[in-house]
């Protein structure tokens, strides 16, 4: 396992010291990782790692660069700084950059194509979509990929497939709180109660100190009661509903409360209008319902062991950790250290001093009086929990939410009868509801697969034609050139100046990336020629690639090129 992966067990070991106060140990760690090869990126990872565990992120993009800078496209290097940077949302835009970087690098790495769609989810749904199922066919045993892809799916109203990927992804881990506390609340969104249920009970078995798992639950849990869902469901055909159109008509720009205060004027001007005195018992137990049921939601979470206080705390604590991720996450975007590039070897003098200026004692300290303040004492580990086999359960009925609309229709039609014998039938209003996506091009992350054309057949020209140095270097991609110009006289380099192109593929969806056979049948010579945003990146053939992994391309090329 590579030492940059998050699951790595010198990674593990690093945060388990901190979180366990041992901050010795773990710069002792850090220490003997830098001391084994200082001119390795290894060692500098980890010391970004050791400062983001203690919460100095400025710190952590500083040795993080400086890996980066001795192994700038290291796919071990771009993977892990990438998740980091992702996890900590401390510089989007060198996460950004990075992700462009692994992609191009690494087209086969599952990994970079489900960053660049969470790097796409609110600008381009499109990417967004594309990018996850490229993820899950090349780890479709992933189930954060699976999970982030049906979500989105949710959310772009496609709800039937987006099951099917809920119910992998929870297949393949049932016990990811994570998954099963977002997916319970999509379902609540949705008022499908008993799955809400289902899954938030499962996440609150596994996670009983989570705070957003038993913030979730406070809300989730008083569904059971026939009264609460009722509530729910008026709520959400009255006002809810009818309010997101109108906010979005406003586009998004008009504070939702007030616009949910207007709607409850209107229609119960409305309804006494039609209803007259009527009315006003059903106003009147509407309002009272918001008690009733304030009363039935404590009761039940007392009895299930959230009180009151406790609810409150929650409410407060989310509220600030929001204002204070909004506050850090603009500090950090706007102190940020740019990469440090200077990676001449360093004498063991210079070593000596680094790694003695490397540690803050103070604040060691203080983070530590923090984590001490913060973490509660860990318990015996409880026993084995027995593994969750969600399986979909039989939705409550909503006849008494339809039951009550009746009722009105009915009364209304009663009181109506007599006066508007002539007058015309009510017309049904129109309650589909026309969901929009906004398309918004990104400013980056565009590719132009049309600069990949005729790149080969000008290659070949060029070969042909003997061509210079100066002309290779404009058409060859930087990190190639030189490849390319060392092996002038090989017979595979001869063999390609007087081919002829077979067939040209774009394998990889959306992204600028073009493979063509190239064939000399007088030498019966065959050869694929990769070309990266307008540029000669890559070229394999029998006689020219020597590694297995270019060996293995070759064939699965290939293979491509038969179909």
């Amino acid at each position: 396992m590579s030492i940059y992966e998050p699951s790595s067990n010198e990674v593990m070991l690093l945060g388990h010291y901190i979180k366990q106060g041992e901050y010795v140990r773990a710069e002792e760690l850090v220490e003997d990782a830098i001391r084994e090869n200082p001119e390795a990126p290894r060692g500098y990872f980890i010391l970004g790692l050791y400062h983001h565990f203690i919460n100095q992120q400025e710190e952590a993009l500083v040795w993080w660069d400086k890996a980066l800078a001795l192994a700038p496209t290291n796919e071990d290097v771009l993977s892990t700084y990438t998740h980091y940077l992702f996890l900590s949302g401390i510089n989007p835009d060198k996460w950004r950059e990075l992700v462009y970087t692994g992609i191009k690098h690494y087209p086969d790495n599952s990994y970079f194509h489900f960053q660049y769609a969470q790097a796409n989810l609110n600008r381009d749904h499109e990417i967004s979509l594309a990018a996850y199922e490229e993820a899950i066919r090349l780890d479709p045993q992933q189930e954060d990929y699976l999970a982030n892809y049906g979500m989105l799916l949710y959310h772009l109203g496609r709800k039937k497939e987006a099951e099917k990927y809920e119910e992998l992804a929870l297949s393949i881990n049932p016990e990811h709180v994570q998954h099963l506390l977002r997916f319970g609340e999509l379902a609540y969104h949705f008022r499908k109660y008993k799955k809400a249920q289902m899954l938030i009970d499962e996440a609150m078995r596994l996670a009983p100190d989570n705070t957003e798992v038993r913030q979730a639950y406070a809300r989730i849990h008083p569904t059971k009661n026939i009264v609460v869902r009722t509530k729910n469901d008026l709520d959400y055909f009255a006002l809810i509903l009818p309010g997101k159109w109108i906010w979005k008509a406003f586009k998004e720009k008009v504070n939702i409360f007030w616009i949910l205060l207007f709607l409850f004027v209107i229609e119960s001007t409305v309804l006494y209008l039609l209803l007259g005195s009527s009315s006003l018992i059903l106003i009147g137990a509407y309002a009272v319902s918001f008690y009733a049921v304030h009363r039935i939601k404590r009761y039940m979470l007392d009895k299930s062991g959230i009180t009151q206080k406790e609810e409150e705390q929650m409410k407060e604590k989310t509220e600030q950790n929001q204002r204070d991720a909004i506050q850090e996450m603009q500090v950090n975007i706007a102190s940020a250290k740019q990469p440090e590039n200077d990676v001449t070897p360093l004498s063991e003098e210079e070593l000596e001093q680094q790694l003695a200026k490397m540690w803050q004692s103070e604040n060691v300290t203080a983070v530590k009086k923090r984590m001490d303040e913060t973490e509660a004492e860990e318990t015996e580990p409880n026993k084995p929990l027995a593994p969750f086999r969600p399986a979909p359960p039989q939705e409550y009925s909503h006849w008494p939410f339809f039951a009550m609309f009746a009722a009105v229709i009915i009364l209304f039609a009663v009181r109506s009868l007599p006066v508007f014998d002539n007058g015309p039938e009510p017309v049904a209003a129109d309650t589909d509801l026309q969901e929009s996506i906004q398309e918004a091009q990104p400013e980056d992350f565009t590719f132009d697969t049309e600069a990949n054309d005729g790149v080969v057949q000008h290659f070949i020209d060029l070969l042909k034609e003997d061509a210079t140095e100066e002309q290779l270097t404009e058409l060859v991609s930087s990190d190639y050139t030189a490849t390319i110009l060392d092996n002038m006289d090989s017979p595979v380099i001869q063999a390609i100046a007087a081919a002829e192109i077979k067939k040209e593929i774009e394998p990889y969806k959306g992204l600028p990336i073009t493979y063509a056979l190239v064939t000399n049948e007088q030498e019966d010579v065959q050869a694929i020629i990769g070309v990266s945003d307008g540029t000669v990146s890559s070229i394999y053939a029998e006689g020219w690639s020597t590694s297995e992994a270019d060996l293995n391309k070759y064939e699965e090329l290939m293979t491509e090129m038969e179909k």
